[in-house]
């Protein structure tokens, strides 16, 4: 785990990389998911895009296989949950309190 501050500072590197896509939704997307998986160290990372209608629309990467742990927050644009953001690992018990907070943060 890494410290606090460099935690802090990697999730705020992440807004700039956000820039740097030029707000491109699927270059967002898949940033994310990935320093999602990095800053947590998963095994695999999922964002799961609530859409109109019901559409969906998804950005994973990672080994298939059983995950032994799992974490989950809402992604929040303004006052709507528009999807989930995931990470999972195959150990039991992968995931720290302060993965929960990096999860919130970047979502």
């Amino acid at each position: 785990m890494a410290s606090d501050t460099a935690r802090l500072r990697a999730i705020i590197s992440v807004a700039g990389e956000i820039a740097a896509t030029r707000l491109d939704p699927a270059a967002i997307v898949e940033l994310v998911r990935a320093r999602a998986v990095e800053l947590t160290g998963a095994d695999a990372g999922e964002i799961e895009l609530a859409g109109p209608a019901g559409a969906a629309g998804a950005a994973q990467e990672g080994p298939p296989g059983h995950a032994a742990s799992e974490m989950a927050v809402p992604l929040r644009h303004r006052d709507a949950t528009v999807g989930v953001l995931r990470v999972s690992a195959a150990a039991p018990g992968a995931f720290h309190p302060d993965d929960r907070e990096t999860l919130n943060l970047l979502s």
